[in-house]
């Protein structure tokens, strides 16, 4: 404790000390001097407790020392590293740089040839035992009678050959170029004495010597392989060809870069002996990251070119849907009284056939490189076919506002902000058939957004009335084909029939319902019942046949082809039904509603339901109403004797009809499926739930139970049986609550209370207000 004392007070004073030279003359307290600088108080507070106090206890003396800790390693050591690591990476770069530009001015006196004394023909190569491992050895002897048929097959490549990015790893290793040694064909003087200033090793030596290896060797790498440090370029560094100036990536250019720079790593080798492993695992990390942003810009080119693509054939196929609408407006025009069509028709054809006109004129225009004479004049004409429409347009909108504007002397500008048309192309219209003309930008401007008026105000409008008259229309009819369905499954139930007689209970129907019967149903006569429907018979209405009923009989296509001969002449059913048969129905559904519409409606009756009487959830087709139809083989066998004539009237009509239908039904058993699924996990859920609730509430009885004993053992081991008031009185009021739920929970069990149970009750009360 004193030696934590006297430490904490040192600590304390020396911080105090060090925030300013002479406390005694200036008179600022250490508490003010020490919260400047961020120490916490209750140290200070502390160290005044230690040297004029009692002394503090040794937990709070602990922890002021490891706070004291914290404190030095945050504003002292930690200060102290980020500054030693920004003057290790200043010289560091700084030195880097300089042995790059030796290395660059040693090249420079190879490829020139530097020599003194007996003299060197101009080109020749020259170099000092210290730079033999610089060069390949392939380029070390520069008289061309020895070059190569390797270097000439190379040479014949040329500069263009592509060497990729594995440049660095083609050649031989750097332990390989470090072995290798030849004799100079020369002799010349030393290269060191014609270099401006340090050798390439002189710089990596004071390097080596001024840079902890940790940081050397991290600095090192990235100027070497990553880039972003000093004079190399973001992402490659000096030793990674990719630059088109410097080195690009050919042969000659890996090459040069390995006859400039190779002293870096051989040197750098020899004084590190983990320097080539980490230099090997940067290439390949570098060429792993190099390939994966090669691959990112590439899918980006062709997902691009893609989209161009994609762009171009939309903007192809708008045009022809454009032209093709253009030319159906023509064609009602022909067929019009006196060629008349609405306003809002008439308008949007001239208005989208102007446009187009004047986006192939600019097609046209863009690709050439400058404008004709005609191309002017076709401009101009342009100019007047979107005032002379836009004239019309603005005109017709106020017109069909108010019939007569003469007597009543409304402006065109207030009719039509009545109906919400911007008062700018009001104003453009006025300009077009009074003033100067206005330029091409704002007439084609004021013609879009007319052309989007008369979408929002007529055409939207007028779909939207179609959608509801025909989703009305749809309803009805379906609806009556039910019905009719209905009737002529009663009619055949109770066996209608004339001229010779049916007997109750026989079949009859006409050619027209062959398909709409199942083959196994069509046989009336119980005599030729066959064992199969014996079988089924036996199984009963309770037999459930799940929701893949509709899927479980013969298909659609073979009911159609199945046809028997009825065992009794009959009439035909038609003339007994009320209303129209099921075929006329459909017929007129068909005559009426689009393909489009009819079909997305048909299908949601029959199976998704919730359209007209159809139940939500569940259409027509699909069994699972409790009244209608159960999920039981009598009433899957009930349903498609009814309603099958829907699903083979409507195929014959519509090809596309079956297809959309099984898809139909297998989402929709995926939806159902889905739907069970999650109610059993609610269900598992709630049950899980109930059965830990359960287990909680035992558990915390059994803890209860147990403390009430551990209390009465502690009475029992009490100096005469006394315990603190608080201690009994929990206990005492824990049993009788213990006692309580337990006759609460026998309670509502038994459907009637018992003499006894209300005698247990009362007592249960008398016991509360006691305790």
């Amino acid at each position: 404790k004193l030696s934590y004392a006297t430490v904490i007070i040192r600590g304390v004073n020396g911080i105090a000390d060090s925030m300013q030279k002479n406390r005694a003359k200036c008179g600022a307290s250490v508490a003010s001097l020490c919260s400047q600088i961020g120490l916490p108080l209750w140290i200070v507070d502390l160290r005044h407790d230690s040297a004029h106090n009692e002394l503090p206890c040794l937990v709070s003396l602990r922890l002021a020392a490891q706070t004291l800790v914290g404190f030095f390693l945050q504003n002292y050591w930690t200060v102290v590293e980020d500054l030693k690591m920004i003057h290790w990476r200043i010289q560091g770069e700084s030195l880097l740089k300089e042995c790059k530009g030796s290395c660059k001015e040693l090249d420079r006196l190879i490829d020139i040839g530097v020599g003194t004394g007996a003299g060197v023909a101009a080109g020749s190569c020259s170099k000092d035992d210290e730079f033999e491992p610089l060069l390949d050895p392939s380029l070390q002897q520069c008289n061309t009678n020895n070059t190569s048929s390797k270097d000439n097959t190379e040479n014949q490549m040329g500069e263009s050959s592509s060497y990729g990015m594995y440049s660095i790893l083609m050649e031989e290793s750097i332990n390989k170029t470090k072995k290798q040694k030849t004799t100079p064909t020369t002799t010349t003087t030393k290269l060191r004495d014609r270099i401006h200033g340090r050798t390439p090793r002189q710089c990596l030596q004071d390097y080596i010597e001024k840079i902890p290896i940790d940081s050397g060797m991290e600095m090192l790498l990235q100027y070497l392989f990553y880039g972003g440090i000093s004079d190399a370029p973001q992402g490659r560094g000096i030793l990674i060809p990719g630059s088109t100036v410097a080195f690009p990536e050919t042969i000659n250019s890996v090459r040069k870069m390995r006859e400039r720079y190779s002293v870096i790593l051989i040197y750098m080798t020899e004084c590190w002996p983990g320097f080539l492993h980490a230099a090997t695992n940067s290439i390949t990390e570098l060429i792993i990251l190099l390939e994966g942003k090669q691959q990112e810009q590439q899918q980006e080119q062709q997902q691009e070119q893609q989209e161009q693509e994609q762009e171009q054939q939309q903007q192809q196929q708008q045009l022809t849907e454009l032209q093709y609408a253009i030319q159906r407006v023509f064609l009602w025009k022909t067929r019009a009284l006196n060629g008349c069509l609405p306003h809002a028709v008439d308008m949007t054809c001239s208005l989208s056939q102007i446009l187009l006109q004047d986006a192939m004129t600019v097609h046209t225009t863009t690709n050439s490189t400058r404008m004709s004479s005609f191309q002017l004049f076709n401009q101009h004409s342009i100019k007047l076919s979107y005032a002379t429409v836009i004239i019309r347009g603005v005109n017709g909108i106020a017109d069909s506002m108010q019939k007569n504007r003469a007597k009543c002397g409304a402006s065109v500008a207030s009719l039509c902000s009545q109906i919400g048309l911007p008062l700018w192309i009001v104003d453009l219209r006025h300009d077009s058939a009074h003033n100067e003309l206005p330029c091409l930008v704002s007439l084609r401007l004021a013609a879009q957004t007319l052309v989007g008026f008369f979408l929002q105000n007529y055409w939207t409008v007028v779909e939207d009335l179609k959608m509801i008259h025909w989703r009305i229309q749809g309803e009805s009819l379906l609806k009556e084909c039910k019905g009719s369905c209905k009737e002529l499954d009663r009619l055949i139930d109770i066996g209608v029939g004339t001229g010779a007689g049916v007997a109750a209970g026989s079949c009859s129907k006409d050619d027209e319902f062959e398909p709409l019967l199942d083959p196994s149903l069509q046989q009336c006569n119980t005599n030729n019942t066959s064992s199969k429907d014996n079988t089924e018979n036996q199984m009963g209405e309770s037999s459930s046949y799940g929701m893949y009923s509709i899927l479980m009989e013969e298909s659609i296509n073979k009911t159609k082809k199945q046809k028997t001969t009825p065992t009794t002449t009959t009439t035909k059913l038609r003339d007994r039904i009320h209303g129209r048969t099921p075929r006329q129905c459909l017929q007129d559904y068909i005559e009426k509603i689009p393909i489009d519409s009819g079909m997305e409606m048909l299908l949601q009756y029959l199976f998704y339901g919730g359209i007209s009487d159809a139940p939500q959830g569940r259409g027509i087709l699909i069994p699972g109403s409790t009244v209608a139809f159960p999920e039981t083989i009598n009433s899957v066998r009930k349903m498609r004797e009814r309603y099958s004539v829907i699903l083979i009237y409507m195929t014959e009509c519509w090809p596309g009809f079956l297809h959309a239908a099984t898809n139909s039904i297998t989402e929709l058993i995926i939806l159902l499926e889905g739907k069970q699924q999650e109610q059993q996990q609610e269900q598992q859920q709630e049950q899980q739930e109930q059965e830990q609730e359960q287990q909680q509430q035992q558990q915390q009885l059994t803890e209860l139970q147990y403390a009430i004993q551990r209390v009465f053992l502690w009475k029992t081991r009490a100096l005469n049986g006394c315990l603190p008031h608080a201690v009994d009185m929990t206990c005492s009021l824990s049993q009788i609550l213990l006692q309580d739920a337990m006759t609460v929970h026998t309670t509502t069990n038994s459907t009637r209370m018992s003499s006894f149970q209300l005698f247990n009750q009362h007592s249960i009360k008398l016991s509360y207000a006691t305790v």
